[in-house]
């Protein structure tokens, strides 16, 4: 995440969308960290400027796009995702696609150095 919030920092100010624990769980089996950890560290990650809760029970950052437009209206919206992710993969690319949220894909670089999903993987192994 580190990468990312770097890189995307290179097209202007970062807004962290930020899943709740019930969306990792359900992606991933379990949270990592609990919510307000993981936004705490965020909030102190240099470059961001912001971190928004959202809903996200339709498995989407699309609230949280929206409440994003809505505090920040005045600025052009970016939505980045990192090297994992495309058009394809991605629900959110239609939403910003009619709503003049550019896309940027890549971001933080193609290969991941580390992930949560991985760690909470091999834990799981030796558990």
């Amino acid at each position: 995440h580190i990468k990312l919030i770097n890189d995307a920092n290179k097209y202007g100010d970062v807004v962290v969308l930020l899943n709740s624990d019930a969306w990792l769980r359900n992606k991933k089996g379990k949270e990592f960290l609990p919510f307000n950890e993981r936004k705490i560290i965020m909030q102190n990650i240099k470059g961001v400027i912001d971190v928004i809760e959202f809903d996200d029970s339709d498995k989407s950052c699309i609230e949280g796009l929206k409440k994003a437009k809505d505090r920040y209206n005045d600025k052009l919206i970016k939505f980045a995702n990192g090297g994992d992710r495309n058009d394809k993969s991605t629900p959110e690319s239609i939403f910003c696609e009619n709503n003049e949220i550019e896309l940027l894909w890549g971001i933080g670089g193609e290969n991941k150095s580390n992930s949560s999903s991985w760690i909470l993987k091999k834990w799981k192994e030796n558990n």
